[in-house]
């Protein structure tokens, strides 16, 4: 968790003996004084999970990728009349096992 602007800034003036900070003070100190540190972090951390995303990503675009598929051929099973006064139709469609 980063440091709020007030507690960064008073970090970055204190110009006292570190030994007088806290070990949490101290590691903020350190950490205020490395450019983006917290936004570097936020990036590792992203970096560290996209792989995992990317993954679930992946099989939620596969699930879809067969529902479209299944839904275009039971479109083609029955095409729509302009001249028919029925415009919805029940189906009862079987489910759909994804085998990854």
């Amino acid at each position: 968790m980063a440091p709020t602007s007030d507690e960064e800034l008073k970090l970055r003036l204190f110009s006292g003996d570190l030994s007088q900070l806290g070990p949490a003070d101290r590691f903020l100190k350190a950490m205020v004084d490395i450019p983006f540190a917290f936004k570097r972090m936020e990036f590792l951390l992203f970096m560290g999970s996209l792989k995992e995303e990317l993954a679930t990503i992946m099989e939620s675009f596969a699930i879809l990728e067969v529902c479209i598929i299944h839904a275009a051929a039971v479109l083609m099973l029955f095409p729509s009349h302009d001249d028919c006064d029925v415009k919805f139709f029940e189906f009862n469609l079987m489910p759909i096992k994804i085998v990854t």
